[in-house]
């Protein structure tokens, strides 16, 4: 199964995102985030089987950790000459949330997991850019100029292990096992 870890957002920050976004399908090759499948992801684990999605499930269970504040604010982009990711930033706890992602790192790698190399940043993705040039680079540059607006707070408290489907109609997430704090 194609699954990741991530953290959960309630539907009125999703939709606040969900409308702000609206703007970038006059980009081309944008693909928006379908709204029902916002997270904010921890690992992406990329295929797993059940034994190894049991094992993390035991380890997530183990881990010690306290509810948090979440605030979402703003619009960016990795890789400004070539973007390819937009997303909302996290203005506040983005350090609690590496500070999760840093807890289950270890219990995945010694499952056999590989996961990515690069430093995490924690995020929430609303759009993939297919092309991505100089020009999608300045409407873009533009359009997180204009949405530094703040989408809500929550309160963070827990994290998921997450399935990922493709069906006719998009991706279906399904959540295998949640951690409560």
């Amino acid at each position: 199964m194609r699954a990741f870890t991530a953290i959960d957002i309630p539907k009125e920050i999703k939709a606040r995102i969900n409308d702000a976004s609206k703007q970038l399908r006059s980009i081309d090759g944008a693909r928006l985030v379908d709204e029902d499948s916002m997270h904010i992801t921890l690992h992406f684990l990329g295929e797993i089987s059940d034994a190894q999605a049991d094992h993390l499930k035991e380890a997530m269970a183990s881990i010690d950790f306290a509810p948090f504040e979440i605030s979402i604010k703003g619009i960016d982009f990795f890789e400004p000459r070539r973007p390819r990711v937009v997303f909302a930033e996290l203005e506040r706890g983005a350090e609690e949330v590496k500070r999760l992602y840093a807890l289950l790192y270890d219990p995945i790698i010694k499952l056999g997991i590989r996961l990515e190399e690069r430093e995490y940043i924690p995020h929430l993705t609303i759009a993939r850019l297919k092309f991505a040039g100089t020009h999608s680079a300045r409407l873009l540059e533009r359009f997180a100029e204009e949405h530094k607006e703040e989408f809500g707070s929550f309160e963070c408290k827990s994290v998921a292990l997450k399935r990922s489907d493709f069906t006719g109609s998009g991706v279906k997430h399904t959540t295998l096992y949640e951690k409560r704090f």
